[in-house]
């Protein structure tokens, strides 16, 4: 599990603003600075939608997040 502020952040926004969609649009926004050839933001986006996807995958019942 990430445990960057910044990006835990993010998330929690994310998922506030963009409810179920909130890791589709953050693989847009992956996608939309891969584009224009921003490594660093591209990455930090990917890390936010892992993130987004850690939180929400169903777990064993003593299995921690990752």
């Amino acid at each position: 599990m990430v445990d960057d502020p910044d990006i835990v952040g993010a998330v929690r926004l994310l998922i506030i603003r963009h409810g179920e969609d909130a890791s589709t649009w953050a693989a847009e926004r992956a996608d939309e600075d891969l584009a224009r050839e921003d490594i660093a933001g591209a990455a930090m986006w990917r890390a936010i939608g892992r993130t987004i996807e850690e939180l929400r995958r169903e777990r064993q019942t003593d299995e921690p997040l990752r």
